[in-house]
């Protein structure tokens, strides 16, 4: 199956609403860092703003304030308010660059630029630690001198994208009228971008592949990529075969830098 620029839709807006992605924990976090991410769950709160956050994210490059202030039709002023307020609380990060081609004398100043930011919003009351958990666990599989504990960790991981891959296609079949003329594949891939949307992975279309340009599993992997890394992938494609994806359709290690390590396309 190649996925073709027809099949392949940005999410809705609705989808995009729920999804967004950063995470700033603050379990087991005390004083400044707490409050910190109270900020950024506060920056968040304003829609208008959290709108702007979901357009950073879903960029394929940096912004600026005036491709921010015409995409969301208001004043740069508007948008360089909403944009710096994300910058003061870390879910945006700023840089400045000359737009291309403009170099030398006469090319004026550096526009300032926003990117997604490394930090991320996950606020639990009472305290809950199940990223602790999770590298725990991962560790353990990864250290573990018993083969066996890795291959039922993916062996679980499959089933888990299966299951939720199995539960989105049934209640899109309970709900949706198929036009006759739809292509059934092109269906299938949207249900997978919104499953993957959903899920935090902020999949995009690049040429014939889906990039998951981001990783929800990015803290563990850090600690255990040898075990994080693989569990994803098994979990990506036990997701691709719940839904119906056709047996051509593969989940395969080969990220790029700063992106989810797995990558969707042929095989």
């Amino acid at each position: 199956m190649i996925f073709g620029d027809a099949d392949l839709k940005r999410p809705s807006a609705d989808q995009d609403e729920g999804s967004t992605a950063g995470e700033v924990s603050t379990a087991g976090v005390s004083g400044t860092a707490v409050d910190t991410s109270w900020d950024a769950i506060e920056a968040l709160r304003d829609p208008r703003r959290r709108a702007m956050y979901e357009s950073v994210r879903r960029a394929a490059h940096p912004v600026t304030r005036d491709e921010v202030a015409v995409e969301h039709r208001v004043a740069r002023s508007i948008a360089a308010f909403h944009l710096d307020r994300l910058a003061a609380v870390g879910l945006v990060e700023v840089d400045y660059a000359r737009p291309p081609g403009r170099v030398g004398p006469g090319a004026g100043r550096p526009s300032k630029r926003y990117r997604p930011g490394t930090a991320s919003v996950q606020v639990s009351v009472p305290v809950r630690r199940y990223d602790l958990a999770g590298r725990i666990l991962a560790r353990a599989i990864a250290d573990s001198p018993d083969p066996q504990a890795q291959r039922v960790a993916l062996r679980a991981a499959r089933e888990e994208g299966r299951a939720a891959g199995h539960g989105l296609a049934a209640r899109d079949a309970a709900r949706e009228v198929r036009h006759p003329d739809e292509d059934e594949a092109a269906g299938v891939l949207q249900r997978f971008l919104a499953a993957a949307d959903g899920l935090g992975y902020e999949p995009v279309h690049d040429g014939s592949v889906i990039r998951l340009r981001n990783c929800p599993f990015s803290a563990l992997a850090r600690n255990a990529p040898e075990v994080v890394c693989l569990i994803n992938q098994q979990f990506v494609e036990g997701l691709l075969e719940g839904i119906g994806c056709d047996r051509d359709t593969a989940a395969i290690i080969n990220g790029a830098p700063s992106h989810c390590c797995v990558v969707v396309n042929r095989r």
